[in-house]
C-alpha cells in the first residue's frame, strides 16, 4: 500500500512540471488541466494532513491559475 500512496504525489508533480515547462501554447492549456486535476485529487487524499504539503498543493494550483490567465485560457 505504501508504494501506491507515493504514486499520486509523483504524478501531480510530474504533470505540474510538464505544464510549467510547456513551450507549445497549443498544448499548454491541456497540460494545465491535467495538472490541476491531479493536484485536486492529491488534495482530497491529503485532507487533514500537515500544512506544508497542503501549502505546496495550493501554491502549485496558484501558479497554474496564473499561467492559464497569462495565456488567455479559462479551461
Amino acid at each position: 500500500m505504501g508504494a501506491s500512496q507515493n504514486k499520486p504525489v509523483k504524478n501531480w508533480k510530474l504533470l505540474y512540471e510538464a505544464a510549467v515547462l510547456e513551450c507549445d501554447r497549443a498544448k499548454l492549456l491541456e497540460r494545465i488541466a491535467e495538472a490541476e486535476k491531479a493536484i485536486a485529487e492529491e488534495a482530497v487524499m491529503r485532507e487533514g494532513t500537515d500544512g506544508v504539503e497542503r501549502h505546496s498543493l495550493e501554491d502549485a494550483m496558484q501558479v497554474l491559475e496564473d499561467l492559464k490567465r497569462l495565456n488567455g485560457g479559462t479551461k
